[in-house]
């Protein structure tokens, strides 16, 4: 059984976004019952950027998962969170 900690402050959910895009994390994107599987590309204090040759619908809420193997106390091994995406790259 997978535990996680919910994370709230937007900082904390920044550093552990910044920490996947330097260890390549995969991201897997799920909208419209179907998902993608791609990496981050940046990271900054607005936004989070993916590449990918698919249209994702802008404007919609979309879920996604962070495939991470830390074993870092702040990171659990999958990370659920709801967010919009504003610009895709």
């Amino acid at each position: 059984m997978t535990e996680g900690t919910i994370k709230t402050s937007k900082y904390e959910i920044i550093a552990i976004f910044r920490e996947e895009l330097r260890k390549r994390t995969e991201i897997e994107i799920f909208f419209n019952n179907t998902s993608i599987i791609t990496q981050l590309t940046r990271v900054d204090f607005a936004e989070f950027h993916i590449q990918t040759h698919r249209k994702i619908p802008s404007g919609h809420k979309i879920r996604f998962l962070l495939h991470s193997d830390s074993n870092n106390a702040d990171v659990s091994l999958y990370h659920h969170l709801v967010c919009r995406l504003t610009r895709l790259v």
